[in-house]
């Protein structure tokens, strides 16, 4: 019953859940997205001479560069990785210790970054990147954003009208802020410090451009909020979600949202519990993957994650709803065995027993036939109270 279109995910590597590997997804921002490696892909600006250009720019960049163009997208391969060397019930470690790409040209988020960018509009973005060796830039602080960064901000905000037909100037601009924001927010060692500077300054600057930039996509359909999910990040989560901007219900290439990413985490503490808490207040808990017809609770009940499962419930979480092969949350629990998660189903769930999916089968015939002799008792036994 596993979905079959499993592929690239996102990973973590300090204790954290990994998410599944059919995790990766597709189409956000109106089908404009940047590929992890500085490909802009979308609707109608998918072209030759757009990767030409961009692979001639990867041949020119610094080796720090290129390193800050790659953005790790692999997220249930690396989960079931980990899970095979820690203990299921202590997968999460705290996020977020280590710290941001921090080369030259970039200026503190106090910085008066209108005045600068408005000597350097008169090149496209592209270019000043290119002729820019970071001899304009300023720093305040310990946290600080790219001058390069800004000056694509500045350039977006004066095309947005263009966005889905953009010329070669905006597509550097959309390869350079891709770039910039998911070095400085989606990787594993992202901090909060640092993508609460991005943000603010965005927000100040160019704030018409902020829905935009947080929604933005790499080649798998992944935010920089389903990365911060994936590496259980809770305090850049947090984050975006108090920008107001984030589409909580954008699905990756195969389907699945930042809950459902959150389904299959484990917080080990109170703050990290609350902000998945917030995710799921905020998103649509129901919605069902366009890939697998699976939801969040699917996806809970397959992995085990009990704390998950009742966390969904509380939140109104359908148990009757059907995936793709009409098999429930508690045919998932039924096949693995996981009798503790089907009480929980049955109990607080409101579960349909007599539903079946496209084999014909029920909860109970399918933890009969995986020899789940608890399970296949306790829904025998729920079926007589009911019928009583």
């Amino acid at each position: 019953m596993e979905g079959q279109n499993a592929s690239k995910s996102i990973p973590k590597t300090d204790g954290c859940t990994r998410m599944s590997k059919d995790l990766h997804s597709g189409g956000v921002n109106e089908g404009r997205k940047m590929a992890e490696s500085g490909h802009l892909v979308g609707q109608d600006c998918v072209t030759k001479s757009v990767r030409g250009d961009l692979e001639q720019r990867k041949s020119s960049s610094s080796p720090q560069e290129m390193a800050a163009a790659q953005v790790n997208v692999d997220p249930e391969r690396r989960v079931m990785e980990k899970e095979r060397q820690t203990c299921p019930d202590r997968q999460m470690t705290s996020a977020g210790t280590g710290s941001g790409r921090t080369d030259g040209g970039e200026v503190s988020v106090e910085a008066e970054v209108p005045e600068k960018t408005a000597k350097l509009k008169a090149q496209p973005p592209g270019e000043q990147m290119e002729g820019n060796s970071g001899s304009d830039s300023t720093t305040r602080g310990s946290e600080t954003v790219s001058a390069d960064f800004m000056v694509a901000c500045h350039f977006l905000r004066d095309h947005m009208d263009n966005m889905d037909n953009p010329n070669d100037d905006m597509r550097k601009a959309l390869v350079v802020l891709f770039q910039h924001w998911f070095s400085a927010a989606a990787e594993e060692t992202s901090v909060a410090t640092r993508v609460s500077v991005y943000l603010k300054e965005v927000k100040k600057a160019t704030p018409s451009l902020l829905t935009f930039l947080v929604n933005l996509a790499d080649d798998n359909g992944n935010t920089v909020l389903h990365y911060s999910v994936s590496h259980c990040n809770y305090s850049i989560v947090s984050l975006l979600l108090e920008t107001g901007a984030s589409d909580m219900n954008l699905q990756n290439n195969a389907g699945y949202t930042a809950v459902m990413l959150a389904s299959l985490t484990a917080p080990d503490g109170p703050a990290g519990m609350e902000v998945v808490r917030k995710l799921m207040e905020l998103g649509n808990i129901n919605i069902r993957s366009n890939q697998t017809g699976q939801t969040a609770l699917h996806l809970a009940v397959r992995h085990g994650r009990v704390v998950m499962v009742r966390l969904l419930l509380s939140y109104g979480a359908d148990t009757n709803i059907q995936d793709s092969q009409g098999t429930t949350a508690l045919m998932f629990a039924s096949e693995r065995g996981h009798t503790h998660i089907a009480r929980l189903l049955l109990e607080r769930g409101q579960c349909d027993l007599s539903l079946t999916d496209k084999r014909g089968q029920t909860a109970l015939s399918i933890a009969m036939q995986g020899s789940h002799t608890d399970t296949a008792a306790l829904l025998q036994a729920h079926a007589k109270a009911r019928a009583l």
